[in-house]
């Protein structure tokens, strides 16, 4: 898990989206968890659930 940034349950945040090294596209979500393997559980703002990896996530000041 990440060290530098700390999510909680309900934690707005960014995921940037790469493919290949590319970026794609950003999207904002709300932290729902953690996997086992170390990944995040999101809900992201259009309704979706979303499994990712931490390191993609950045956490959105309030």
């Amino acid at each position: 898990m990440i060290t530098d940034q700390q999510f909680k349950r309900g934690s707005r945040v960014r995921v940037t989206v790469t493919r290949r090294g590319i970026h794609i596209r950003n999207y904002n979500a709300t932290f729902v968890s953690w996997s086992p393997s170390g990944n995040a559980y999101l809900m992201a703002d259009d309704g979706k659930h979303k499994t990712v990896s931490a390191e993609s996530c950045k956490l959105i000041k309030q």
